[in-house]
């Protein structure tokens, strides 16, 4: 049985924002047909390293895995991005440094899914609306 698992953040755990609608989980479930079982790990709130710890969790007979991670990552840079600098060249430096930092946690967190065994989609944020939808319908 094909077994689709939801890791990452609100994105795809966002049955708190859509009390009287179908949320993620449920929207893909009704897509896919009754041979399909779908699990959703995500987490709101979540950022890349708690997504890492949601991998841990992954069933073992997991066979496709959507990850939308790292919107909470931008959040949490708020206070830096919003500090005071003297300079083009210390914000470009600021910027930077936060990418960087993202961008090793990222890599990390798809190493860790992609070493799975199981097909893997990742989700940009703008990627993860209903449109995400029809992308993980078409992985049937």
């Amino acid at each position: 049985m094909p077994h689709l698992v939801l890791i990452g953040d609100s994105i795809l755990d966002n049955q708190s924002y859509v009390p009287d609608q179908p949320c993620v989980t449920d929207q893909v479930q009704a897509l896919l047909d009754d041979t399909w079982q779908v699990t959703c790990l995500a987490t709101d709130g979540d950022r890349v390293v708690e997504t890492l710890a949601q991998i841990e969790q992954l069933p073992v007979h997991s066979t496709h895995i959507v990850v939308s991670a790292g919107g909470n990552d931008a959040l949490h840079a708020w206070d830096e991005l919003y500090q005071p600098v003297g300079s083009v060249t210390e914000a470009l430096h600021i910027l930077q440094t936060l990418h960087e930092a993202f961008l090793a946690r990222y890599r990390n967190l798809l190493q860790h899914t992609t070493g799975r065994g199981a097909k893997v989609l990742v989700c940009t944020i703008p990627v993860c609306q209903p449109q995400s939808i029809h992308l993980i319908y078409e992985l049937t």
